[in-house]
């Protein structure tokens, strides 16, 4: 039984999926290695026209302190499309999952997404492919991101993790004060 090439492809980058999976000790980071000029500009050009750059900038804590800031938003990076071989190329190339959304397109097509969160993922991604994005708004919102994974290393050599973690203690200590009453 000959298997199209198509398919073997496929099979191959689910396996390497699945090599790669997530544990809860073990990151799996972006191999710069496989990442050439070319899959870089590739890359660049499909994020550039179809992906959505944002950052989660919810309020972490309503407690206002002189002591405690709360950490930068968080960039993320989000690609939907209906092409599933080429979002599971996609998936490999950034080391996420490929989920499949729970809704279809007009023409009742399957809807792929890959989503980066990271803060460490989205920053290599983002610094590998900014030489080849083209476009001030485009180019203008990757350097904002940039600035705020620098924000967040920042806020972590000023102690924000620890004041973070004091702070919640903190305001978690009040909160069950206030219930006992």
């Amino acid at each position: 039984m000959k298997i199209s090439k198509k398919i073997k492809i496929r099979l191959d980058l689910t396996t390497q999926r699945h090599l790669k999976e997530d544990s809860k000790n073990v990151k799996v980071e972006i191999d710069t290695k496989k990442m050439t000029p070319e899959k870089c500009a590739w890359l660049a050009g499909l994020l550039q026209g179809e992906a959505q750059f944002g950052k989660d900038a919810r309020i972490r804590s309503k407690i206002k302190t002189n002591q405690y800031s709360p950490p930068p938003p968080a960039p993320f990076i989000k690609l939907d499309m209906v092409e599933e071989d080429l979002m599971l190329y996609v998936a490999d190339l950034v080391g996420e999952d490929l989920k499949v959304l729970n809704r279809r397109t007009s023409t009742k097509k399957r809807v792929y997404r890959v989503t980066i969160y990271s803060r460490h993922k989205v920053e290599t991604l983002l610094n590998l492919i900014l030489p080849y994005v083209y476009g001030e708004l485009k180019r203008g919102l990757i350097l904002d991101l940039l600035a705020e994974c620098d924000n967040h290393k920042k806020w972590l050599s000023e102690g924000g993790r620890s004041k973070a973690a004091s702070h919640a203690a903190t305001s978690s200590s009040t909160t069950k004060d206030k219930s006992s009453y």
